[in-house]
């Protein structure tokens, strides 16, 4: 695959997240992507629980990710996203329906993740599993 001359990395990249939790049980997650020189940030409210952080950080991801692309097209919503232990570390596991031209398309995306932090792990993971298909738009 020949990567455009324009845009050299054709890939949105992970950039950083910061938590802010509330004295009612949420956190805010705030998720940074860059792309094309230029940072993107979105954030979303969740349960601060284990579960709760990294499906607010997918969603918050999934926002940074519209913003970048500034369009109605592909339109992502998230279907699940799973912290799972496995061999002495976790596993983040997300899955994503996107739709582009009137079809449907479920994705998965994974990455592991050595701490109890799954912030960061929920945020690539997501990225894993939409990145193949927004190298076309970006």
């Amino acid at each position: 695959m020949q990567e455009s001359q324009a845009h050299p990395h054709t890939r949105l990249r992970f950039d950083g997240s910061e938590r802010e939790s509330k004295p009612d049980g949420h956190e805010t997650i705030t998720v940074r992507l860059t792309w094309d020189g230029r940072t993107h940030r979105a954030e979303a409210t969740g349960v601060q629980t284990r579960e709760g952080g990294v499906r607010t950080t997918a969603l918050a991801t999934l926002e940074a990710t519209r913003s970048v692309l500034a369009r109605d097209e592909p339109s992502f919503d998230l279907i699940g996203v799973k912290a799972l232990r496995a061999f002495d570390a976790f596993v983040v596991i997300v899955s994503v329906d996107i739709r582009e031209k009137g079809k449907r398309r479920r994705v998965i995306g994974a990455r592991t993740c050595e701490t109890d932090d799954l912030v960061d792990a929920a945020a690539t993971a997501t990225l894993d599993a939409i990145n193949r298909l927004l190298e076309k738009y970006l």
